[in-house]
C-alpha cells in the first residue's frame, strides 16, 4: 500500500462510500482517473488527477509517490490497465478502479496489488471561503499595470491569435453576465465560447476558468458570508452545458471552476488581487507561463478581462471601493 503525499479533493468525492472508475488518460507527469458520480444534475463524469510533481496543486488532484505513479503508468502503457480514450469502456476487470471509504479512504486498482491510501493525507484547502477578501479598485489597477508589463516581457503569446476575434468580445460579455447575475446571458456566452480553440484545454475554456476565478473572488469579497454560495447558485446551473461540449480534460477544470474550485496559482492570484497577500505578483504571473503551451496565458487573459469589466462596472451592484 502506498501513502498519498498531498491532495486537493472535493467534499462530494471524499463523502462517497464507494465509486467505480477507470484510467482515462496518461501523460508525462499526470494520470487522469474518471469516475461516475451522483450530483445535482444526475449521473456525472468526474475526474481525479494523480500528480507526480508537487509543484502546483490543481483541483481534484492527488500527489502520489513516484514508485506508485510509474508503476501505474507502466501498467497503462503496457495495456495491463487499459486506457479509455474514446469513452468506450472495456469490461476487463483490470480496467476498473475502485474508491472505497469505510474506515479508511482507499483508491484500489483491481487486478493488481496496488492501493493508494488517502487516509491521514492532508486535504489542501484552496477554497476562497477560508480567506478575507476585499474589492479595491487600487489593487485591481495595480494588477492590470503589472500584467500589461508582464506580457511585454514574457516573450510568449496566448492562443487567441488563432481563433476569431469575436471570442474576446464574448469573454467580456460572459464576465458582464456573471457580474450582473444574469444566468441566461451567461449561458448564451458560455455555450458560444466553450470548446473554442485547440489542444487539451481550448483557449476559450481556459479564459473562462480565469474569469470564473476572478468573479468568484469578487463575490467572496463583497459578501464574506454568502458571496460564494451566491456565485455557486449562478454558475452551478452552467454545469449541464459543459457535458460533451469540449474535451474531457477541459470539462474537468470548467466544472471545478463552476463549483468554486481552482488551481493553486489562480488561488494565489485571487488572494493577491482581493486579499492581503504579500507575495511577489510577478512571480505569481510567471507561473502561468509554465502551464501548458498557451493554457496559462489564456487563463490569465480571462482573469485580466474580468478585472477590466469589474472596474468598468464598479463591481457587483456597485459594491467596490
Amino acid at each position: 500500500m502506498y501513502q498519498a503525499k498531498k491532495m486537493n479533493l472535493s467534499c462530494d468525492f471524499l463523502r462517497s462510500d464507494h465509486l467505480t472508475g477507470h484510467v482515462h488518460s496518461v501523460f508525462g507527469q499526470v494520470i487522469n482517473l474518471e469516475f461516475l458520480m451522483d450530483s445535482a444534475i444526475g449521473k456525472e463524469r468526474r475526474m481525479i488527477t494523480l500528480l507526480l510533481s508537487d509543484s502546483v496543486m490543481i483541483p481534484d488532484s492527488v500527489i502520489v509517490p513516484a514508485p506508485f505513479f510509474w508503476w501505474i503508468k507502466t501498467l497503462a502503457e503496457c495495456d495491463i490497465i487499459s486506457v479509455d480514450k474514446h469513452r468506450k469502456r472495456r469490461m476487463a476487470i483490470t480496467n476498473e478502479i475502485y474508491y472505497v471509504k469505510k474506515e479508511k479512504c482507499l483508491l484500489y486498482f483491481s487486478g493488481i496489488n496496488n492501493i493508494l491510501n488517502l487516509a491521514d493525507t492532508k486535504n489542501i484547502c484552496l477554497g476562497l471561503e477560508q480567506v478575507r477578501l476585499y474589492a479595491r479598485t487600487s489593487r485591481m489597477l495595480q494588477f492590470l499595470a503589472h500584467v500589461s508589463h508582464f506580457r511585454c516581457l514574457c516573450n510568449k503569446e496566448d492562443g487567441f491569435n488563432k481563433i476569431p476575434s469575436i471570442c474576446i468580445k464574448n469573454l467580456g460579455t460572459f464576465a458582464d453576465a456573471l457580474l450582473t447575475g444574469s444566468y441566461e446571458e451567461a449561458a448564451i456566452s458560455y455555450c458560444s465560447l466553450i470548446g473554442t480553440g485547440i489542444g487539451l484545454t481550448p483557449s476559450c475554456d481556459d479564459a473562462m476558468v480565469g474569469i470564473l476565478a476572478c468573479i468568484c473572488g469578487l463575490y467572496a469579497a463583497i459578501d464574506p458570508l454568502n458571496g460564494i454560495l451566491t456565485y455557486k447558485e449562478l454558475t452551478g446551473s452552467l454545469i449541464p452545458h459543459t457535458q460533451d461540449q469540449t474535451t474531457d480534460i477541459s470539462s474537468k477544470y470548467l466544472k471545478c471552476a463552476l463549483r468554486g474550485s481552482f488551481s493553486e496559482v489562480l488561488y494565489k492570484l485571487v488572494c493577491w488581487v482581493y486579499g492581503e497577500s504579500r507575495e511577489d505578483l510577478d512571480e505569481i504571473l510567471k507561473q502561468f507561463t509554465d502551464i501548458g503551451h498557451t493554457s496559462g496565458l489564456d487563463t490569465l487573459r480571462g482573469f485580466e478581462t474580468a478585472v477590466q469589466r469589474i472596474i468598468l462596472k464598479k463591481g457587483v451592484k456597485g459594491c467596490i471601493v
